[in-house]
Protein backbone atom coordinates (compact mmCIF):
# COMPACT_ATOMS: atom_id res chain seq x y z
CA UNK A 1 0.00 0.00 0.00
CA UNK A 2 2.95 2.51 0.72
CA UNK A 3 4.47 1.65 -2.15
CA UNK A 4 0.98 1.93 -4.26
CA UNK A 5 0.96 5.38 -2.27
CA UNK A 6 5.26 6.56 -3.18
CA UNK A 7 4.39 5.50 -6.64
CA UNK A 8 0.95 7.83 -7.13
CA UNK A 9 3.03 10.92 -5.71
CA UNK A 10 5.62 10.37 -7.99
CA UNK A 11 3.08 10.28 -10.81
CA UNK A 12 1.21 13.32 -9.81
CA UNK A 13 4.31 15.33 -9.25
CA UNK A 14 5.36 14.26 -12.55
CA UNK A 15 2.18 15.49 -14.05
CA UNK A 16 1.96 18.92 -12.26
CA UNK A 17 5.83 19.51 -13.46
CA UNK A 18 4.70 18.61 -17.22
CA UNK A 19 1.99 20.93 -16.75
CA UNK A 20 3.72 24.14 -15.22
CA UNK A 21 6.01 23.67 -17.93
CA UNK A 22 3.45 23.60 -20.52
CA UNK A 23 1.87 26.76 -19.42
CA UNK A 24 5.74 28.95 -19.12
CA UNK A 25 6.98 27.29 -21.82
CA UNK A 26 4.75 25.85 -24.12
CA UNK A 27 2.94 29.21 -24.71
CA UNK A 28 6.35 31.46 -24.70
CA UNK A 29 6.30 34.06 -27.74
CA UNK A 30 9.23 31.88 -28.72
CA UNK A 31 7.86 28.59 -29.38
CA UNK A 32 5.81 28.14 -32.30
CA UNK A 33 4.01 24.87 -34.20
CA UNK A 34 5.78 21.74 -33.90
CA UNK A 35 8.67 21.35 -36.67
CA UNK A 36 8.24 25.64 -37.23
CA UNK A 37 10.11 28.62 -36.56
CA UNK A 38 8.55 32.18 -36.39
CA UNK A 39 8.42 33.61 -39.64
CA UNK A 40 8.15 37.07 -38.71
CA UNK A 41 5.75 39.24 -41.00
CA UNK A 42 5.23 43.05 -40.26
CA UNK A 43 1.20 44.18 -39.95
CA UNK A 44 1.26 47.29 -38.83
CA UNK A 45 3.70 50.25 -37.46
CA UNK A 46 3.34 53.62 -36.39
CA UNK A 47 6.56 54.74 -37.30
CA UNK A 48 6.68 57.55 -39.28
CA UNK A 49 9.49 59.03 -42.14
CA UNK A 50 10.37 61.50 -39.26
CA UNK A 51 9.11 59.77 -36.33
CA UNK A 52 9.98 56.51 -34.04
CA UNK A 53 7.20 54.09 -33.20
CA UNK A 54 5.76 50.53 -32.87
CA UNK A 55 5.52 47.74 -35.65
CA UNK A 56 3.14 44.89 -35.23
CA UNK A 57 4.92 41.32 -36.23
CA UNK A 58 2.66 38.22 -36.94
CA UNK A 59 3.84 34.82 -37.07
CA UNK A 60 2.95 33.09 -40.69
CA UNK A 61 2.89 29.63 -38.94
CA UNK A 62 1.09 30.11 -35.83
CA UNK A 63 -0.49 33.77 -35.51
CA UNK A 64 1.35 34.70 -32.14
CA UNK A 65 1.94 38.52 -32.77
CA UNK A 66 4.98 40.60 -31.30
CA UNK A 67 5.43 44.91 -30.85
CA UNK A 68 8.86 46.02 -31.00
CA UNK A 69 9.93 49.22 -30.87
CA UNK A 70 10.92 50.94 -34.67
CA UNK A 71 13.02 53.71 -35.69
CA UNK A 72 11.80 56.29 -37.87
CA UNK A 73 11.67 55.29 -41.67
CA UNK A 74 13.14 57.93 -43.12
CA UNK A 75 12.04 59.14 -46.72
CA UNK A 76 11.90 57.51 -50.00
CA UNK A 77 14.10 59.49 -51.84
CA UNK A 78 16.29 63.04 -50.78
CA UNK A 79 15.20 64.39 -54.32
CA UNK A 80 11.42 64.93 -55.25
CA UNK A 81 8.50 63.54 -53.49
CA UNK A 82 8.83 61.36 -50.78
CA UNK A 83 6.21 58.26 -52.03
CA UNK A 84 5.51 57.54 -48.02
CA UNK A 85 4.22 60.42 -46.80
CA UNK A 86 4.00 63.34 -49.55
CA UNK A 87 6.81 65.69 -48.62
CA UNK A 88 8.46 67.62 -51.54
CA UNK A 89 11.90 67.49 -50.85
CA UNK A 90 13.46 69.42 -53.25
CA UNK A 91 15.01 69.28 -56.66
CA UNK A 92 18.30 69.96 -55.70
CA UNK A 93 21.49 67.21 -57.07
CA UNK A 94 25.52 67.35 -57.71
CA UNK A 95 26.50 67.90 -61.18
CA UNK A 96 29.48 69.02 -62.92
CA UNK A 97 30.47 71.50 -65.06
CA UNK A 98 31.85 70.81 -68.53
CA UNK A 99 35.55 71.33 -70.67
CA UNK A 100 35.31 72.82 -74.02
CA UNK A 101 35.05 68.84 -75.03
CA UNK A 102 31.78 68.79 -73.13
CA UNK A 103 33.41 66.28 -70.80
CA UNK A 104 32.81 66.77 -67.16
CA UNK A 105 35.61 68.61 -65.21
CA UNK A 106 36.35 68.10 -60.88
CA UNK A 107 34.51 71.28 -60.62
CA UNK A 108 31.14 70.95 -59.08
CA UNK A 109 27.82 72.44 -58.32
CA UNK A 110 24.99 72.30 -57.18
CA UNK A 111 21.19 72.92 -59.50
CA UNK A 112 17.30 72.88 -58.85
CA UNK A 113 15.84 72.92 -61.85
CA UNK A 114 12.48 73.41 -63.64
CA UNK A 115 11.25 75.71 -60.54
CA UNK A 116 8.10 77.51 -61.90
CA UNK A 117 7.10 81.14 -61.69
CA UNK A 118 5.23 83.81 -63.14
CA UNK A 119 6.25 86.90 -64.81
CA UNK A 120 4.85 90.13 -66.06
CA UNK A 121 6.68 93.44 -67.63
CA UNK A 122 5.12 95.78 -69.59
CA UNK A 123 3.70 93.73 -72.53
CA UNK A 124 2.66 90.81 -70.14
CA UNK A 125 1.01 90.31 -66.67
CA UNK A 126 1.60 86.80 -65.10
CA UNK A 127 3.19 84.64 -67.74
CA UNK A 128 5.05 81.36 -67.42
CA UNK A 129 8.58 81.33 -65.84
CA UNK A 130 10.50 78.78 -65.73
CA UNK A 131 13.55 79.74 -63.23
CA UNK A 132 16.92 77.31 -62.64
CA UNK A 133 19.06 77.74 -59.03
CA UNK A 134 22.93 77.39 -59.16
CA UNK A 135 25.28 77.16 -56.34
CA UNK A 136 28.99 76.40 -56.88
CA UNK A 137 32.69 77.83 -55.66
CA UNK A 138 34.05 80.57 -57.04
CA UNK A 139 36.61 79.47 -59.76
CA UNK A 140 39.14 82.81 -58.21
CA UNK A 141 38.64 81.77 -54.75
CA UNK A 142 37.42 78.51 -53.79
CA UNK A 143 36.46 79.26 -50.44
CA UNK A 144 33.62 81.55 -51.22
CA UNK A 145 30.41 80.97 -53.03
CA UNK A 146 28.09 82.20 -55.68
CA UNK A 147 24.58 81.60 -56.24
CA UNK A 148 22.73 82.35 -59.83
CA UNK A 149 19.66 82.39 -61.18
CA UNK A 150 18.58 81.56 -64.75
CA UNK A 151 15.34 82.89 -65.68
CA UNK A 152 13.78 81.76 -68.62
CA UNK A 153 10.23 84.15 -69.60
CA UNK A 154 8.09 82.19 -71.38
CA UNK A 155 9.58 78.99 -70.05
CA UNK A 156 12.31 79.35 -73.06
CA UNK A 157 13.56 82.86 -73.74
CA UNK A 158 16.28 83.11 -71.27
CA UNK A 159 16.95 86.88 -69.61
CA UNK A 160 20.29 88.41 -70.48
CA UNK A 161 22.48 91.05 -69.44
CA UNK A 162 22.83 92.59 -73.23
CA UNK A 163 23.47 96.11 -73.76
CA UNK A 164 24.98 96.73 -69.71
CA UNK A 165 25.03 95.13 -66.33
CA UNK A 166 21.91 95.52 -64.23
CA UNK A 167 20.77 95.28 -60.55
CA UNK A 168 17.72 93.38 -59.27
CA UNK A 169 15.72 94.21 -56.29
CA UNK A 170 15.13 91.10 -54.38
CA UNK A 171 12.53 89.64 -51.71
CA UNK A 172 12.95 86.54 -50.06
CA UNK A 173 10.19 85.47 -47.92
CA UNK A 174 11.79 82.28 -45.71
CA UNK A 175 10.01 79.43 -44.15
CA UNK A 176 9.58 81.19 -40.82
CA UNK A 177 7.77 83.56 -42.93
CA UNK A 178 10.30 86.64 -42.63
CA UNK A 179 10.78 88.66 -45.20
CA UNK A 180 14.82 89.30 -46.27
CA UNK A 181 15.56 92.21 -48.57
CA UNK A 182 18.37 91.12 -50.83
CA UNK A 183 20.02 92.33 -54.46
CA UNK A 184 21.51 90.85 -57.38
CA UNK A 185 23.44 91.81 -60.66
CA UNK A 186 23.43 90.50 -63.85
CA UNK A 187 26.36 91.28 -65.84
CA UNK A 188 26.64 92.56 -69.16
CA UNK A 189 26.72 89.42 -71.87
CA UNK A 190 25.55 87.24 -69.15
CA UNK A 191 22.29 84.88 -68.68
CA UNK A 192 22.47 84.08 -65.13
CA UNK A 193 21.58 86.65 -61.92
CA UNK A 194 24.21 86.51 -58.95
CA UNK A 195 23.04 87.22 -55.27
CA UNK A 196 25.15 89.72 -53.65
CA UNK A 197 24.32 88.54 -50.23
CA UNK A 198 26.01 84.73 -50.46
CA UNK A 199 26.21 83.93 -47.23
CA UNK A 200 22.55 85.26 -46.28
CA UNK A 201 20.70 83.48 -49.31
CA UNK A 202 22.89 80.30 -48.28
CA UNK A 203 21.58 80.51 -44.75
CA UNK A 204 17.73 80.74 -46.23
CA UNK A 205 18.67 78.21 -48.27
CA UNK A 206 19.18 75.67 -45.52
CA UNK A 207 16.19 76.17 -44.05
CA UNK A 208 13.59 72.89 -44.30
CA UNK A 209 10.59 73.95 -46.74
CA UNK A 210 9.51 76.27 -49.36
CA UNK A 211 10.91 80.05 -49.86
CA UNK A 212 9.34 82.54 -52.27
CA UNK A 213 11.35 84.77 -54.23
CA UNK A 214 10.33 88.13 -55.83
CA UNK A 215 12.62 89.57 -58.31
CA UNK A 216 12.27 93.27 -59.35
CA UNK A 217 14.71 95.11 -62.34
CA UNK A 218 15.68 98.55 -61.11
CA UNK A 219 16.67 99.58 -64.16
CA UNK A 220 13.13 98.24 -66.09
CA UNK A 221 10.68 98.86 -62.64
CA UNK A 222 7.92 97.32 -64.64
CA UNK A 223 9.80 93.71 -65.19
CA UNK A 224 9.20 91.51 -62.00
CA UNK A 225 9.78 87.33 -61.13
CA UNK A 226 7.78 85.76 -58.76
CA UNK A 227 9.24 81.93 -57.64
CA UNK A 228 9.27 79.30 -55.40
CA UNK A 229 11.89 77.49 -54.11
CA UNK A 230 11.76 74.04 -52.38
CA UNK A 231 14.52 73.68 -50.09
CA UNK A 232 14.89 70.51 -47.94
CA UNK A 233 17.11 69.07 -49.05
CA UNK A 234 19.65 71.84 -49.91
CA UNK A 235 21.27 71.28 -46.72
CA UNK A 236 22.76 67.86 -47.48
CA UNK A 237 23.28 68.77 -51.00
CA UNK A 238 25.78 71.58 -49.96
CA UNK A 239 27.57 69.92 -48.05
CA UNK A 240 28.53 67.84 -51.56
CA UNK A 241 31.05 70.90 -52.25
CA UNK A 242 33.11 70.83 -49.55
Amino acid sequence: MKNFIRKLAITLTLVMTFALCFAFVGCSINDCIEGKEHSWEEVSSTATCTKNGNATYKCNWCNKEKIETQKALGHTTSVGTCSRCGVSLGNWSVSYFVDEFNNPTNHKYIRCDTVQGTFSNSATTNSKLTAYILVYKQIENMDLLKVDVKLYEYGSQVVKGIYSSEKYDITVLDTKNVKHYLTGTIHQGEDRISFDEVDEIISILKQQGTINVYMKSSKYSTSTYLFSIETSNFYDMVDALY
